[in-house]
């Protein structure tokens, strides 16, 4: 028998199955948490894959008033996006796209500490941050796809600050964001 997992800590909601259990209570997660929109700021160099460990300013601290100097000296600033969460958003939306590297932040605010389990995908490399702490640094060349990467963002009680890396070499530049409601999928993985 599967075991239910305690990603939706916090919001746990018991039902007849295990399954039924892990998707109401990953649903109840998901909707106790607040999502706060997308920011972007790029480009920042990335020739020859140098920006996957080049550490920009958003690496030491996010602060959305900043201005910095990007690829080519040029000043760059953080800017309100349009992503919208479970699809591919591209980020072909600065003067150089090619060998690039641009930062998404956004804030996701819940009443109490609980874990969240997310998919997310990058064409190429993706790095996450979580409250500063780094969870994943996959320097890779690749399409994106949704769920290419999957973590459990283990979320504080109130304001959390999530933070994403895409560095680009040529061709399109995109990354996906979604609550993990996999739990077909999730569950098989840990029965």
């Amino acid at each position: 028998a599967a075991v239910v997992p305690a990603q939706a800590q916090g919001a746990y909601i018991k039902r007849a199955t295990a399954r039924e259990t892990y998707a109401a209570s990953l649903a109840a997660a998901a909707s106790a948490a607040t999502f706060g929109p997308w920011y972007v700021i790029g480009p920042f160099d990335s020739t020859g894959g140098a920006g996957f460990t080049a550490k920009y300013p958003p690496e030491e601290k996010v602060d959305l008033q900043a201005v910095y100097r990007g690829k080519g000296d040029r000043e760059v600033r953080w800017q309100r996006g349009a992503f919208r969460d479970g699809e591919v958003n591209s980020l072909a939306l600065f003067p150089d796209n090619e060998n690039m590297a641009a930062y998404m932040f956004r804030t996701i605010t819940v009443p109490d500490a609980r874990e969240l389990p997310v998919a997310l995908g990058s064409d190429d490399t993706l790095t996450v941050w979580l409250n500063g702490e780094q969870l994943l640094a996959h320097n890779v060349g690749r399409a994106c796809l949704l769920g290419d990467e999957r973590l459990t963002l283990k979320l504080r009680a109130g304001r959390n600050e999530l933070l994403l890396k895409v560095c680009q070499g040529g061709g399109p530049c995109g990354f996906a964001f979604a609550v993990d409601n996999g739990a077909d999928q999730l569950l098989t993985r840990l029965a």
